[in-house]
């Protein structure tokens, strides 16, 4: 995906900006329509565990559950509350480079993490 976008319409901008801004904070209703309403988890798939961590960070992982599934730092986010949804794992740990685990994901996690991206980060006003 590029790193900003231009969205058109009967060729006037209804807003030039990066994907994630589109999604998160449209301008306009028509850009808002144009994404939809599951805007909000399309988003997810432009963030990484490593931003989530970044951000809000990790809860520790329980030892005593078996039933888990591994990722890395560049997994998205939308793939990852995916996983939780469905149920593939009972808990979803991080791990870095060398199999070192780090923390566990949850969906409250991913909640926490896009209500910050969506409601706490500040909007920048365009000028012009």
């Amino acid at each position: 995906m590029a790193d900003k976008i231009v969205l058109l319409r009967d060729g006037e901008v209804m807003q030039y900006d990066t994907p994630s801004e589109m999604l998160v904070r449209p301008k306009n209703d028509f850009v808002r329509e144009f994404f939809g309403k599951d805007r909000a988890i399309k988003s997810l798939s432009l963030h990484t565990i490593k931003d989530l961590q970044e951000i809000i960070g990790l809860v520790e992982f329980d030892e005593t559950i078996t039933d888990t599934k591994t990722i890395n730092v560049h997994h998205d986010l939308r793939n990852t509350l995916s996983m939780l949804l469905n149920q593939e794992a009972e808990q979803v740990i991080e791990s870095d480079h060398d199999g070192n685990k780090l923390g566990a994901i949850t969906i409250d996690l991913v909640q926490k993490y896009l209500h910050f991206e969506i409601k706490a980060k500040p909007t920048l006003v365009q000028k012009g």
